[in-house]
């Protein structure tokens, strides 16, 4: 209780009382009249009159100091971040400020003795609320847990039960009477669960990819001396014989031979380092690979990604068509070279039968003899 204007013992009050009661006074008619004794209770009473009346000023400044500081307890509870009920030993809500009425949808009147765990709480989430409960029973002191709770339906009657997930912090007490309540506290955590719930799917999406596709993908973390991986396809394991959560972790140094672990974290700090897509070709256990490196940009950290395509096969077949190309050219060169020449002869010999008269045997005027002759 706040300090009034007279101190609070009581021979302080009276010794208040009688500096009050020593104040000069008109003295009454009779007082000539009066008794030792009658002056004495008149004395008293004057005194007990203004200790009262002391009293009655502590009183109202009191009572004005309690009904501040209520005022200000009703404002921070009912405007409070996070939504503020006491539930009894049912489970009916017997107090709730505005901030979880307006969570669930609902004036905070039309909360007051709802069993919350009925009307409130997602079935499927009901049995977190009943384990909680039990845990506070057994171990006595706070709990908390995260469920989702159902808002109520709208005034328009429009069915609106969606779902808000809460953390519930719950501790257990004792009301004015005695009897077990529960005080909670209900903090909205639904942006944090949707964050959550979108980081995990696309988690999912990223580990369903790097488990299924046929190409070599990597995640890598590098610095000029180092380059780690952080992720990596299943794939893999057909290239080194390890697994991708064996190569998690793991620098180039101990995954693959010296010289080519050097020259992949070389070529891993070009890309971050200029921040420029590579392509590089490669070549490991007698296997052919093109790798496609390129920069993430990320706050802090120095990261990229990568395909990595075995591309033994083509490149062999490349090699073999254009060595095929090469013969079928000098086999053809060869051919069209004797061509040349058995022309050349027979029109050495029609020159020589038209010297001596006779019919040219054979037919080559279709050949154009001055291209024959230029180199």
């Amino acid at each position: 209780m706040p300090a009034g204007p007279y101190p609070n013992d009581k021979q302080s009050k009276r010794a208040q009382a009688e500096a009050a009661l020593a104040l000069p006074t008109s003295s009454p008619p009779n007082q000539a009249l009066e008794t030792p004794e009658s002056q004495r209770m008149s004395h008293e009473l004057g005194l007990h009159q203004i200790e009262l009346e002391m009293q009655a000023d502590e009183l109202r400044l009191a009572k004005s100091a309690l009904d501040a500081s209520e005022t200000r307890y009703e404002g921070l509870y009912d405007l409070a971040p996070v939504g503020y009920c006491r539930v009894n030993d049912g489970g009916l809500i017997v107090q709730a400020n505005r901030t979880l009425a307006s969570l669930l949808g609902v004036t905070r009147n039309a909360l007051s003795r709802q069993p919350l765990f009925t009307n409130f709480v997602l079935p499927a989430d009901q049995d977190i609320w009943y384990l909680l409960r039990k845990r506070i029973q057994k171990k006595g002191a706070s709990q908390t847990c995260e469920l989702r709770l159902r808002r109520a339906i709208d005034d328009a009657g429009a069915d609106d039960r969606l779902s808000v997930w809460v953390q519930l912090t719950v501790a257990q007490a004792q009301d004015e009477s005695g009897e077990q309540v529960l005080h909670i506290a209900v903090t909205d955590i639904n942006e944090r669960k949707t964050a959550e719930d979108a980081l995990s799917r696309s988690e999912e999406l990223v580990t369903l990819f790097l488990k299924h596709t046929p190409v070599h993908t990597f995640f890598k973390e590098v610095t000029s001396t180092e380059s780690r991986v952080l992720r990596a396809s299943d794939s893999f394991q057909q290239m080194i014989g390890m697994t991708a959560k064996d190569m998690e972790g793991k620098t180039m140094a101990q995954l693959f031979p010296p010289e080519l672990a050097a020259k992949i974290s070389a070529d891993d700090w070009t890309v971050v380092s200029r921040g420029e897509t590579v392509t590089l070709e490669e070549e490991l256990n007698g296997r052919r690979y093109t790798t496609i490196k390129f920069p993430i940009a990320s706050a802090g950290r120095s990261l990229l990604a990568g395909f990595t395509m075995d591309v033994t096969e083509r490149k062999n077949a490349q090699e073999t068509l254009l060595q095929q190309n090469t013969e079928l050219t000098l086999f053809n060169t060869n051919v069209v070279d004797r061509e040349l020449v058995m022309i050349g002869l027979k029109q050495e010999v029609n020159a020589l039968s038209r010297q001596l008269g006779q019919v040219a045997p054979y037919d080559v005027d279709f050949v154009d003899t001055q291209a024959i002759d230029q180199p």
